[in-house]
C-alpha cells in the first residue's frame, strides 16, 4: 500500500493520470528526460507514448523511434519532433553545432526534406 504511495505518478496505473504528470514535469531537466525516455521505452499506452516522444530532447532516441516502420504512429511523431529540433524551432533545441554534428548523419530522408524547408539557420538547410 505504501509503495503505491509513493510511486510516481508517471508510473500510475491509469493512462491519464500518467499523461498529466507527464505534462507537469519541466521538460528542460535531465531527470525529466530520463524520465521521458523510460516512459517512450515502456509505457504500454500508446498514447502515452506518443505524448512522451512529444516532449523529448533526445535526439538519437528520436531518431531510432522514426526509422523504426514496425511502430508508425510512433515513427511519425518522433520524425515531427526531430526535424523540430534540428530545425531551431523548439526553445529546447540544441545548440547549432550540435545539430550539424547531428544532421551529417542523419540519413532520414522525410526529415532531411523538412529541414530544406524549415530550417531557422541556412547552414541547416543542407
Amino acid at each position: 500500500m505504501l509503495q503505491k504511495l509513493l510511486k510516481p505518478k508517471w508510473k500510475h496505473s491509469k493512462p491519464a493520470v500518467r499523461r498529466e504528470a507527464l505534462m507537469a514535469l519541466a521538460p528542460s531537466s535531465a531527470e525529466t528526460q530520463a524520465i521521458i525516455s523510460e516512459v517512450i521505452s515502456n509505457d504500454t499506452d500508446l498514447g502515452v507514448r506518443r505524448l512522451a516522444v512529444k516532449r523529448s530532447t533526445d535526439m538519437a532516441l528520436l531518431k531510432k523511434l522514426a526509422d523504426d516502420i514496425t511502430q508508425a504512429e510512433l515513427a511519425a511523431d518522433a520524425g515531427k519532433r526531430l526535424g523540430r529540433l534540428l530545425a531551431g524551432q523548439e526553445d529546447l533545441s540544441p545548440p547549432l553545432s550540435e545539430r550539424l554534428d547531428f544532421i551529417a548523419n542523419l540519413a532520414n530522408p522525410t526529415i532531411e526534406t523538412y529541414l530544406l524547408r524549415e530550417a531557422e539557420e541556412a547552414d541547416v538547410r543542407l
